[in-house]
């Protein structure tokens, strides 16, 4: 399973998304037919590995269990396409969705980690806010072990900069801890127009077993 091909399948039919919600339906439909020998499912519940964990699809093929878990982070825009009004929220707090993409992969290396049927996973970001691929200026920020713009590589355990807030790290106190190294390298999704929110990049990290 090439996770790639099958959004950038995805991306010659939709080029925005109304919610994290509407990019997982649409990217469980387009797998679904791209592999239409597969079972997709949504919101699975991995309750032999850990009962409090939902994946957001889930697709078995020949007997190989593929997890898939996706954000969806936006820059705010009131914008018609293909006739459809899409208005979308200003998400800021990058660097606690930087941390919460991260913990996807680390959610994935868990699973695939668990042997079973669980053959190789993937973690899913797209944004049309380029503060997440492009590299940032400033210096010793609080979420700098969790940058993940174009070209950064990625591994090993990730801390907040001790200085963080408490209110910043509130419910994501604990570090992310990976056990393979990963590439951050972006692809365009879609073009909508020349203003800053305009441009929609994917970055996806494909999980293998150790």
């Amino acid at each position: 399973m090439d996770i790639k091909v099958l959004i950038e399948s995805l991306k010659t039919c939709r080029k925005i998304f109304v919610s994290e919600k509407d990019f997982q339906f649409a990217l469980a439909w387009e797998i679904q037919k791209n592999m239409p020998q597969a079972e997709v499912r949504m919101e699975y519940c991995p309750a032999d590995v850990d009962e409090s964990m939902h994946v957001d699809i889930l697709v078995k093929d020949n007997g190989l269990w593929f997890p898939i878990e996706l954000k969806y982070m936006t820059l705010g825009c009131n914008v018609v396409v293909n006739e459809e009004r899409y208005i979308l929220k200003n998400q800021g707090a990058q660097d606690i969705r930087r941390y919460d993409f991260l913990k996807d992969i680390m959610r994935v290396e868990k699973l695939i980690s668990s042997g079973g049927p669980f053959s190789k996973g993937f973690a899913v970001l797209l944004t049309n806010d380029p503060t997440y691929w492009k590299t940032s200026n400033a210096s010793n920020t609080c979420d700098a072990a969790f940058r993940i713009n174009e070209g950064a590589k990625i591994s090993g355990v990730l801390n907040w900069d001790e200085r963080t807030g408490i209110g910043t790290k509130k419910g994501r106190e604990e570090p992310i801890v990976l056990n393979g190294s990963y590439d951050m390298y972006w692809h365009d999704f879609s073009f909508i127009t020349d203003k800053r929110w305009g441009r929609f990049r994917y970055l996806s990290a494909e999980v293998l077993a150790r």
